[in-house]
């Protein structure tokens, strides 16, 4: 059977003539990412999981919060694995898990945890329950593998939430004016949130805009489009600030999808805690020197 369909196991019955049939199945496997997971009740744990075959998808792991079952690291946040889920009546039930990959780099650095929670975030609030995209599926995957090698967050999160606007048909316009059509940008490009994307000097004077961005900017937006997050994050783009365009493409996410991310304000109350201690970005410095 394909790995890119369910893998589902029948079960079978009689029909009205003796004729043996196999109705719907009621067990399935998928290749799934856990993007959310709630406590529920005093074991179990409702897990959101990304599939490649199914798209979004809700399932309840019964027992997952008991440290010595089988199911407890399965269903730690990020885990890439294979999901035996049984059919339920308002839930999946997961019935067995094997695992792929659980990202232990990933793990052991909080901003990259973070980041990652907002692509996770993003992605769950962008599309509905059901409707699969492998594309989607393999862009988190590839965002969830290069955090766990390293990479400059802002960087990753601006190839992320690029390809994710635009798979979801919601991608600002970057290459004209989206007021008068010019593709006369000048060397710095403004954005305009309200608007949908960049305009000339001209109009962004006359009806104001949110960002400044130089050409480097847009050119990684871009890129991200063209190359990919591997080639993106491989890359030491010049001229470009990736925190500004990754601050940017939240604030146009957030404006379109009218949400307020809770890993935007974590991330932010972890930028504030680490100035207060007078950390760095990694929070691997203190005042200058090594800690």
């Amino acid at each position: 059977m394909s790995e890119n369909l369910p893998e589902r196991l029948p079960q079978t019955s009689h029909d009205a003539v003796g004729v043996f049939r196999q109705p719907a199945p009621r067990t399935y496997r998928v290749e799934g990412i856990v993007m959310r997971v709630i406590p529920y009740g005093e074991k179990d744990r409702i897990l959101t999981i990304y599939t490649r075959q199914m798209g979004k998808l809700s399932a309840i792991a019964k027992g997952s919060r008991n440290p010595l079952t089988r199911l407890a690291p399965a269903t730690q946040l990020f885990t890439h694995a294979h999901y035996f889920l049984a059919q339920g009546k308002t839930l999946e039930v997961v019935t067995q898990v094997r695992i792929i990959e659980v990202f232990e780099g990933l793990r052991r650095d909080v901003e990259m945890m973070v980041v990652c929670a907002q692509c996770c975030e993003m992605l769950s609030k962008s599309v509905p329950d059901g409707e699969a995209d492998p594309a989607l599926f393999d862009d988190l995957l590839s965002a969830l593998r290069i955090a766990n090698r390293g990479v400059d967050a802002d960087l990753l999160l601006t190839a992320f939430i690029s390809r994710l606007l635009k798979r979801v048909g919601y991608m600002p316009q970057v290459g004209f004016c989206v007021s008068c059509g010019s593709r006369e940008l000048g060397e710095e490009v403004h954005l305009s949130i309200a608007q949908g994307g960049t305009l000339c000097k001209a109009c962004a004077d006359r009806r104001g805009f949110d960002f400044k961005l130089s050409k480097g900017d847009v050119a990684l937006i871009s890129d991200s489009l063209r190359f990919g997050i591997y080639a993106v994050t491989r890359s030491r783009p010049r001229d470009v600030s990736a925190e500004r365009v990754s601050e940017c493409l939240t604030l146009f996410w957030q404006y379109l999808f009218q949400t307020q991310l809770q890993s935007v304000k974590v991330r932010q109350q972890l930028r504030n805690w680490r100035k207060g201690f007078g950390l760095s970005q990694r929070g691997d410095e203190c005042n200058g020197d090594k800690v």
